[in-house]
């Protein structure tokens, strides 16, 4: 899947058919930038939840990297 700054994206297909898009910055490549692009989706994914926009819901983030 393609598209963004980073263009790092996949699409998941889980056994039940839910469609996931996951989103990953190379921190070789993009360093502290990506992290901060990260963090930034992560906001306003969260500052737009429950509005009548069609935001993505946010299952879990890891902008420092630490986890995934």
């Amino acid at each position: 899947m393609g598209g963004g700054i980073t263009n790092t994206k996949w699409v998941l297909v889980l056994a039940t058919g839910e469609r996931l898009v996951m989103r990953w910055a190379d921190p070789a490549r993009w360093g502290r930038l990506g992290s901060e692009h990260v963090r930034r989706e992560v906001l306003a994914c969260e500052l737009l939840a429950g509005s009548e926009l069609p935001v993505p819901v946010l299952i879990a983030s890891d902008p420092e990297g630490s986890s995934a």
